[in-house]
C-alpha cells in the first residue's frame, strides 16, 4: 500500500499544478487532505510533502520555486506542460506510466514483461542532452562531453565539434570531430552524461555527407564490441531478457547448461548495459568482462553507501 499511497499523493499534486497558478506548502497539504479517503488516520506531514516534491523533480517533472514575501510557492514549468504529448496532461501521463509499469510486473497476466522501460528521469536527461547538442550544432559551437565511447565502460571528458544527430537502429547518435585526435567519431546519446557549451566556433567539412558518414562508422563498429556474459537468478524470463538485449544492445543468446540462467550479449554500449543491469540489483550478475563486473559492483556499493549514510527509515 505504501507504493500506491506515494503514487496517489504525487498524482494529486501534479493534478493541482497542471491547473495553473502556484501553491505554498500549506496549500498543497490542504489539497492532499481535501482529497484524502474518509477515515484517514492523520494528515500528511510537511516532510512527506517536501519528499514528494523532490521525487517529482527527480522523475522529470520540473517544478519552479518562486519566493513571494517569506513564503516559497511552487508551480509546474509552463514549458514542460506544453511539451507533454497531446491529448495527455502531466497527471494523465504519470498515471499511464504507473499503470503500464504495474502491468509489466504483475504475475499471471499477458502484459507481464521484464522491467525494461526507462525511467521518466532518464527520458528527461536524454531530452536535455539532445536539446543541448542540437543548439550547439545550430550555432556552430564546440562542446565538452562527459561520455563513454563504444567499447569503453567508463566515461571521460571529450572536446567535440558536433556535426550531426542521427537515428540508426533504434538509437540516437552524435557524429562529431574529436578535437584531441582530429578524427570524426560517433557517440551514442545514451552514453552522454553531460553537455557543456565550449568557446569559439567550428566549420563543417565541405562536401561531407553527414548521414552517410554516420552510417559508415556504425557499420565499421558493428563487428567490434565486447562479449558480455550475464547470469540471472532462477525465475527470470530469459527469453524476454534475451529479446530485449538483442534489440537494445546487440546479438544475444542463451549459453551454458539448461536452467543456469546464463546469457551472452555482444555490444559496444557497455555504459548503457551497465545502467540497465544495475536496475536488477541482486537478480543479475556480470560474469565477464572483468571491467564491467567491477563497474557494476561499484555502482551497487555506491547506492548501498547512500542508503547507509541516511540512517533513516523512509516515511509514507
Amino acid at each position: 500500500m505504501a507504493l500506491r499511497d506515494q503514487f496517489v499523493r504525487r498524482w494529486r499534486l501534479l493534478r493541482a499544478f497542471e491547473e495553473g497558478g502556484d501553491y505554498e506548502a500549506g496549500e498543497l497539504l490542504k489539497v492532499l487532505a481535501r482529497e484524502e479517503e474518509p477515515g484517514a488516520e492523520r494528515p500528511w506531514s510537511l516532510r512527506t510533502l517536501q519528499r514528494d516534491l523532490s521525487h517529482l523533480v527527480q522523475a522529470g517533472f520540473p517544478l519552479e520555486g518562486v519566493r513571494k514575501g517569506r513564503k516559497m510557492r511552487y508551480r509546474l514549468s509552463a514549458a514542460f506542460s506544453v511539451s507533454v504529448p497531446e491529448p495527455l496532461r502531466p497527471s494523465e501521463w504519470a498515471a499511464l506510466y504507473y499503470a503500464l509499469s504495474v502491468l509489466r510486473k504483475a504475475p499471471g497476466n499477458p502484459f507481464r514483461e521484464e522491467p525494461v522501460i526507462g525511467s521518466l528521469r532518464e527520458q528527461t536527461r536524454l531530452r536535455r542532452v539532445g536539446e543541448a547538442l542540437a543548439r550547439a550544432i545550430e550555432e556552430g559551437r564546440p562542446v565538452r562531453l562527459l561520455a563513454a565511447r563504444p567499447g569503453e565502460p567508463r566515461r571521460r571528458w571529450w572536446r567535440v565539434d558536433p556535426y550531426f544527430l542521427g537515428f540508426e537502429g533504434g538509437s540516437c547518435y552524435l557524429l562529431g570531430r574529436d578535437a584531441e585526435r582530429g578524427a570524426i567519431e560517433v557517440w551514442p546519446l545514451q552514453a552522454v552524461e553531460t553537455v557543456r557549451a565550449g568557446r569559439g566556433a567550428f566549420q563543417l567539412p565541405l562536401g561531407l555527407d553527414l548521414e552517410g558518414a554516420l552510417a559508415e562508422r556504425l557499420r565499421r563498429a558493428g563487428g567490434a564490441g565486447w562479449s558480455v556474459r550475464l547470469r540471472f537468478k532462477k525465475g527470470a524470463s530469459l527469453a524476454g531478457v534475451a529479446a530485449f538485449l538483442a534489440e537494445a544492445f546487440g546479438a544475444a543468446q542463451r549459453t551454458g547448461g539448461r536452467g543456469d540462467g546464463e546469457l551472452t550479449v555482444r555490444t559496444s554500449d557497455l555504459l548503457g548495459l551497465r545502467r540497465w543491469l544495475v536496475g536488477f540489483g541482486p537478480e543479475a550478475e556480470v560474469l565477464a568482462p572483468r571491467e564491467l563486473r567491477m563497474a557494476v559492483a561499484q555502482d551497487l556499493e555506491a547506492a548501498l553507501g547512500r542508503y547507509k549514510k541516511s540512517g533513516r527509515r523512509p516515511e509514507g
